[in-house]
């Protein structure tokens, strides 16, 4: 199972008002099977925003690019608080929930080394082309709905430092290893754990349509 925390992690720099209009969920179409996932409250999935983000995301890290991301609708930069990301694994055999859940139970309280080592990995790659990164995700339990991340990204980018609080939820869905994370601004990695329900409540909202 450490396989499983390890993708999850490698996603975490995959890379961090009133409710607007609502769009429409999004479908996701992965290995033949099919996902709908609504947009959280004030977040859309096609703005400029998203789409630079992609951009970012394809050229520097082409690996560990998610299948959905949703930004506040009025969002001007990549920057933004509130970002979501959705990511659905493609390797691997069919996983229900409750045995992965079962599996993260018994790894992740051990995890520490695991994220550890993703953490460095992570700042050695993107440390590169005027951009220091400094990583301090890390395993922080298990409910009945998810295995969860968190913690604190720190990036110095041409001098100007930016720090952002990540949250990932592991789970499955119709039978595939699902990853959704939401990234803030801030600087307190014990916040980070704090929004673990928002990503409970947007991994309760993917279904996989039949």
């Amino acid at each position: 199972m450490k396989h499983l925390i390890r993708l999850a992690a490698a996603m975490l720099l995959g890379l961090a008002a009133p409710a607007l209009a609502q769009e429409a969920p999004a479908v996701l179409e992965i290995g033949g099977a099919r996902f709908h996932v609504p947009a959280p409250a004030g977040h859309c999935s096609d703005t400029p925003a998203v789409k630079a983000y992609f951009e970012m995301q394809r050229r520097g890290a082409p690996d560990a690019v998610p299948d959905l991301v949703f930004m506040p609708c009025d969002a001007s930069d990549i920057f933004s608080s509130g970002m979501y990301a959705v990511m659905v694994f493609r390797q691997g055999p069919a996983m229900e929930r409750a045995a992965l859940l079962a599996e993260l139970r018994e790894t992740m309280p051990n995890a520490d080394r695991e994220m550890a080592a993703v953490n460095a990995r992570a700042e050695q790659r993107y440390s590169t082309d005027g951009i220091t990164v400094q990583s301090g995700i890390k395993a922080i339990g298990v409910d009945t709905m998810c295995g969860y991340i968190a913690g604190l990204i720190s990036m110095e980018i041409e001098g100007s430092k930016v720090e952002v609080l990540m949250v990932g939820c592991m789970t499955a869905v119709g039978g595939r290893m699902i990853c959704v994370y939401h990234y803030s601004i801030g600087s307190d990695p014990a916040a980070a754990a704090a929004e673990a329900p928002l990503v409970r409540r947007m991994a309760e909202s993917i279904v996989a349509a039949q």
